[in-house]
């Protein structure tokens, strides 16, 4: 039985015909606490909400209660997931209940989930039983809506988005196939109708959506969006390119490459500059795949002869957008000569979004480059003005091919043969970008482990004195500081002493105002992570630092080696996010096998917080590349070492890792 509060307001709604008084009443609702335990929920939705939303002609009175009273009584069950899912969601959801009113329920349903998301409380733990039941008649509801004329589609699109954020922050198993296959044949249908073979741009409403769809779905649905042969559709997946791990060679290969072919076939000027753009930045966020060698096989993703195709047409756009600027830039020259002639109101007249367009693009010199113009009577200055947002174009274009070009590894012998274009490629970047230490694959960078130094032990005090001065350090001072820190950090006995003097000069030029003169910029061999590799032996305690004093017949061990892994542990805390991949897994096996070991407590918490903060930077990389080293290296010791796992379970990668042993222990039974 309801409240006697909750029934008085059920009889005064259903006793009157008056709109004003149950107006009232639908206010005095969104006031009234409902209890969980007896039937104040249930009866209120399905006496005065469901029947006003359902068949109420007064719109004022449905919108009131589609607007606000529903989210409100849905929000007080948020940590009840049966009245919630069962009285709230379910209600709505039954296809006997909407009676034709499929839009307003859908509406409903965005209201109510835009309140639970905004909500600061915490779900409850068995939402994760809850949640997959919920969005097979949900994926129904977005197809009638759908089918219903494409007036309806924003909506269905911004409830699904709303619904699947949900839907991943309370169940930890994918979308049901069926149900994400068919939310995305709704929304394929509103990106390209049938019959159609032209797909209508992506909003940002859309772009959200698909990201969010690939996120909550399995293996055999991404496959199944893959084949809905609208560029478009993949271009903004491979921004969840964590996922996409198994089907990055076909993006590559039936996708991406045939675009970069038919781009360099058909010239630059019959291509569409923003569908080649959008082909690029997938490109280039698909970039941990043929970049990162993996920590399982040391090698790539995409194997050497796909990287060789699309480095070739990568370098081959470069090349013609380096012709293309620097012909532009000759011509501009030129022009530049007759702008002074110009009366200053002719310049004055400049279009200010243009102005503003350039400005966007963070490239100082994008003014100084027009492209070729047929029209020989438009004067100079218009010459340029005209062409600026075209040369901007270009030079976002170059920018993301030569981004690429690096991260494909360049290989300077297989460009024998192409130096001098290359040469230029370079040269073309430094100069439009205003690079301060120009990149160059072809210079002879010398190793770090070849270093050697005219420094001697001695000096290591007058070192960090220059140092910690913030000092400018030149190129040289650089190499020759680090040849020896590299002696004593890698000395298999080194001084005490020495080796806490030599951390501290580390964790001076860590420091966030001078970590980028030891960051190298052009592309060699990292000064930075070659240092850190240098410090990891450190973090397993040392024998040697460890003395035993004798006090009666009572003997105490003091290792002297404390003061020194936690200098180390303070000097990742600085630089851990400027890592690169690798680099950042080895310190991540290192500390659990040593740190999460020490005897020194406060030592054992500062290796913990590392830890946890390089596990979440290094997520996506290890749920794309690494998950069976992740299970191996990371999952199963921490499961041994730690009792309680409160301080792990609520990180994404910890709870993807526990979801895949739980699935093999599952498919073995």
């Amino acid at each position: 039985m309801p409240s006697i509060e909750v029934s008085k307001l059920i009889e005064e709604f259903q006793g009157t015909r008056d709109n004003d008084i149950k107006y009232m009443v639908l206010r005095q609702l969104n006031d009234t606490p409902l209890s969980t335990s007896n039937d104040d929920s249930s009866s209120v939705v399905h006496e005065i909400l469901l029947p006003i939303l359902l068949n109420e002609p007064d719109m004022e009175l449905v919108n009131l209660v589609s607007f606000q009273t529903f989210g409100n009584v849905a929000v007080q069950f948020i940590a009840h997931p049966r009245f919630l899912n069962d009285i709230v969601l379910n209600s709505l959801l039954s296809p006997q209940q909407q009676r034709g009113r499929d839009i307003i329920v859908v509406q409903t349903l965005k209201n109510i989930l835009k309140k639970l998301a905004d909500t600061k409380k915490m779900m409850n733990d068995t939402h994760i039983l809850q949640a997959g039941n919920l969005i097979g008649p949900f994926a129904e509801l977005i197809r009638k809506s759908t089918d219903n004329g494409t007036n309806n589609i924003l909506l269905a699109r911004e409830t699904t988005n709303l619904m699947l954020i949900l839907f991943h922050n309370w169940c930890e198993q994918p979308v049901p196939r069926e149900a994400a296959n068919l939310l995305f044949d709704s929304l394929f249908k509103s990106v390209a109708p049938e019959n159609s073979n032209v797909s209508s741009p992506l909003d940002n409403v859309t772009k959200s959506l698909i990201h969010h769809l690939v996120k909550c779905s399995d293996v055999a649905s991404i496959q199944y969006f893959l084949q809905c042969n609208n560029e478009e559709i993949v271009f903004e997946m491979c921004a969840e390119w964590p996922r996409l791990g198994r089907f990055v060679e076909d993006i590559l290969t039936e996708v991406l490459l045939p675009l970069l072919v038919g781009t360099r076939i058909r010239n630059l000027e019959s291509t569409d500059k923003d569908e080649l753009i959008r082909s690029l930045e997938a490109l280039h966020r698909l970039l941990p795949f043929y970049s990162y060698p993996t920590m399982s096989t040391g090698k790539v993703v995409v194997p050497d002869e796909l990287k060789h195709k699309l480095s070739k047409e990568v370098f081959e756009l470069c090349t013609l957008l380096a012709d293309r600027l620097e012909q532009n830039h000759i011509k501009q020259d030129s022009a530049k000569t007759n702008i002074g002639d110009q009366p200053e109101q002719a310049i004055a007249q400049e279009d200010p979004e243009q102005v503003a367009y350039l400005e966007e693009l963070d490239a100082d010199d994008e003014a100084d480059i027009e492209f070729d113009n047929s029209d020989e009577e438009t004067d100079s200055y218009q010459n340029i003005n005209n062409y600026r947002p075209r040369a901007a174009e270009d030079q976002s274009i170059f920018k993301l091919c030569f981004i690429s070009l690096l991260a494909l590894k360049i290989d300077k012998g297989t460009y024998t043969r192409e130096e001098f274009k290359l040469r230029r490629i370079l040269t073309i970047y430094n100069q439009l970008f205003d690079i301060e230490e120009p990149i160059d694959v072809f210079e002879e960078k010398e190793i770090v482990d070849k270093y050697t130094s005219p420094f001697h032990s001695i000096d290591l005090q007058m070192i960090y004195q220059h140092v910690s001065n913030n000092n400018k350090l030149g190129e040289s001072y650089i190499k020759n500081l680090l040849s020896t820190l590299k002696t004593i950090l890698t000395n298999d006995t080194p001084d005490a002493s020495q080796l806490q003097l030599a951390l501290e000069i580390v964790d001076q030029l860590v420091k966030p105002d001078r970590i980028d003169e030891l960051i190298n910029k052009n592309y060699a061999s990292d000064n930075l992570n070659v240092t850190v590799t240098w410090l990891i032996p450190h973090l397993k305690p040392n024998k040697l630092y460890i003395r035993t004093l004798k006090v009666g017949n009572f003997k105490q061990k003091i290792d002297e080696g404390t003061t020194l892994r936690t200098t180390i542990y303070t000097i990742l805390s600085q630089c851990y996010d400027h890592l690169d991949y690798n680099t950042q897994c080895c310190l991540i096996q290192n500390i659990i096998k040593y740190g999460f070991k020490e005897q020194d407590s406060s030592i054992q918490k500062f290796s913990i917080n590392i830890f946890t903060k390089i596990l979440q930077f290094v997520t996506d990389p290890l749920m794309a590349l690494d998950l069976e080293w992740a299970k191996s290296e990371i999952y199963h010791p921490i499961l041994k070492r730690f009792d309680d796992l409160s301080i792990f379970i609520h990180m994404p990668i910890f709870k993807i890792l526990h979801r895949e042993v739980q699935l093999n222990q599952a498919q073995l039974e």
